[in-house]
């Protein structure tokens, strides 16, 4: 198998190739166990945490897969294969909107799998709705991206950011579309970003998504990303109160998630207690 254990680059574009499948019999012979007379029924039920991919005009969508291969079939997928092959969707544009690139991908995902597996397979995604952190009501910034005439940046740039002068706001903003890349291995980082301020300015909030799509190409470490995002608000809005937190998805069973605040009172104090084990986000 051309994947399973040895370094892989990661596909830029959609690339179907990379998928590779293994015969279920390879794991059964020795349990005499045949397809023509299988003991059970069943299914394997996969969750693929890392799916991301464009709209037509270039802005990213974040989802959950959940996949349902049917116990008899006579192939499985290779697991890094999948990984890969999902990673290829990274900078593939799916649709104009985000109901039609959904429909897009999960036709052309289905497809790719059962031609590779020869069985009927069920695949969906799901997306986030709002933050589920310490029950904030955060609004959700990912809701902008069909909206966005066009969207081309993906290297860190603090001047997609703008601000308007108002009557103190108080809000907490939230996405799933932070990612960028590890600045030792160049493999991908998956991220939920939350800020919250206080200012006598307002963010322009499809502006702020820009800047966090703008991650997308960098190399940076995670509590990297979160402090470059803190600065650059702090130097823009000049708060009262300013918190940023982020939320990776887990490599190698460990996720790391930075905080940095204004003020340390406001940063939850269960969040930062090793005694309490906090309810992960969206992709976690």
């Amino acid at each position: 198998m051309k994947a399973l254990g040895r370094t892989s680059s990661y596909p830029r574009n959609y690339d179907p190739t990379q998928l590779e499948r293994v015969p279920r019999s390879l794991n059964r012979e020795h349990l005499d166990i045949h397809n023509a007379n299988l003991p059970f029924k069943g299914f394997d039920v996969w969750h693929i945490y890392e799916v991301s991919y464009l709209l037509i005009n270039g802005a990213p969508q974040a989802a959950i897969g959940k996949l349902v291969v049917p116990a008899n079939s006579e192939f499985i997928v290779e697991s890094k294969s999948l990984k890969l092959y999902f990673n290829s969707f990274n900078m593939e544009k799916m649709g104009e909107c985000p109901e039609s690139a959904r429909k897009n991908l999960t036709h052309t995902v289905q497809n790719d799998l059962e031609e590779l597996l020869e069985c009927k397979v069920e695949i969906d995604f799901f997306y986030a709705e709002a933050a589920t952190l310490f029950e904030l009501a955060a609004v959700n910034l990912d809701n902008l991206a069909g909206a966005i005439e066009s969207v081309d940046t993906y290297s860190e740039t603090p001047e997609l950011l703008s601000c308007m002068k108002h009557e103190e706001t108080e809000e907490t903003l939230y996405s799933t579309l932070l990612k960028s890349n590890c600045r030792v291995t160049n493999q991908p980082d998956w991220g939920d970003v939350l800020i919250s301020y206080k200012a006598d300015r307002k963010l322009k909030h499809e502006d702020l998504l820009k800047y966090i799509i703008s991650f997308r190409d960098e190399n940076h470490f995670h509590e990297e990303i979160v402090e470059t995002i803190y600065k650059r608000l702090y130097d823009l809005l000049a708060p009262k109160e300013l918190i940023v937190i982020a939320f990776y998805t887990r490599r190698g069973g460990i996720d790391i998630n930075p905080v940095r605040a204004l003020n340390e009172e406001s940063i939850p104090k269960e969040y930062v207690d090793a005694k309490i084990l906090q309810k992960g986000q969206f992709r976690q």
